[in-house]
């Protein structure tokens, strides 16, 4: 079993900073959720002195490891950014301008499908042959039809719906389009890191084009930042303890793993780098790194900490609120 990732990397997440000044007061009267930083020798926060930054749960205190001001070579912070999925358009030729007869195509092509490889890629067809009197709104209704059904035969889909994308036309007449948006995926804690493919869309709309025109990225991916996504798949990775990693993924490993990060969270972040020595004869010095993640919001929150944190180290990292 691999060592625990938390001696090198550690994670405390919360909802709100705590009021109590003293850490051996926190441990007493913080509530479930609460997050702070304290000196560790119990007196108040001032410059120099070592501190810890400490997370109170259900049935316990989680206290990482004690920070020696000097060793802090820097920290940042980041404000949550919900994720937003790729959406892409195409426009159908205009109602004049169509072919009867002829097969009008759009090409979805799925990268990364199945493993991270560039060369794992899954292509579905939707199409689409005019008769006589189609406008573009009938191009569009045709290619949404076409592509449900290429869909419709994959895990968790139906004649009208399925994981991966939605199918819907905007505008009518000469402004119809095909949208095709992208559905962010779920997480589910060890199983699914919520990862969405990289897609481009192609669309084939004369009989002797020889090359297809591209759809046109309206909203183009952004992971975002903080989600709660990704708060969840650090706070797994970081403390699997005792076989924890094994936890929860069926007999004889049934034991659930505890996790505080709640998915449909954004949580604002601050991530401190600091290094530990050896205190005897060997004087090795760890690289050691603590993220900090919380949902207050930055005035309460992030911004109460990072001031303290100046305090304590002699830097000044600006409030996210005063960016």
């Amino acid at each position: 079993m691999a060592q625990s990732q938390n001696t090198i990397n550690e994670i405390i997440l919360g909802n709100a900073v705590a009021t109590e000044s003293t850490l051996d007061a926190f441990m007493t009267s913080a509530t479930v959720g609460e997050i702070g930083v304290f000196v560790y020798d119990g007196t108040a926060v001032a410059a120099g002195k070592d501190f810890v930054f400490a997370q109170k749960t259900a049935d316990s205190t989680f206290v990482s490891d004690v920070i020696k001001a000097a060793s802090v070579k820097d920290y940042t912070i980041a404000a949550d950014a919900l994720e937003v999925a790729q959406v892409v358009t195409v426009t159908p030729p205009a109602a004049a301008d169509i072919t009867v007869g002829s097969d009008y195509i759009v090409k979805i092509h799925i990268f990364e499908h199945g493993s991270l490889s560039v060369n794992d890629t899954m292509i579905k067809f939707g199409s689409y042959r005019p008769v006589t009197g189609d406008t573009e709104n009938a191009i569009v209704d045709g290619l949404i039809a076409s592509l449900n059904r290429q869909f419709a035969n994959g895990p968790g889909a139906n004649a009208t719906s399925n994981p991966l994308f939605t199918f819907t036309r905007t505008g009518t007449g000469t402004t119809a389009k095909l949208v095709i948006t992208q559905k962010l995926q779920p997480y589910l804690r060890g199983k699914k890191f919520g990862r969405v493919n990289p897609f481009a869309v192609f669309a084939d709309f004369t009989p002797d084009l020889v090359d297809p025109i591209q759809g046109t990225v309206l909203t183009p991916y952004n992971p975002g930042k903080g989600t709660g996504k990704l708060v969840a798949a650090m706070e797994y990775d970081l403390r699997k303890n005792r076989g924890d990693i094994y936890g929860d993924l069926g007999w004889p490993y049934t034991f659930p793993v505890q996790t505080n990060a709640n998915v449909g969270d954004g949580y604002n972040m601050l991530t401190l780098i600091h290094s530990r020595g050896h205190e005897g004869f060997n004087p090795v010095y760890m690289r050691k790194q603590v993220t900090i993640a919380i949902t207050e919001a930055l005035s309460a929150g992030l911004d109460n900490l990072v001031a303290k944190v100046n305090t304590l180290t002699g830097k000044s990292v600006a409030a996210l609120s005063e960016v």
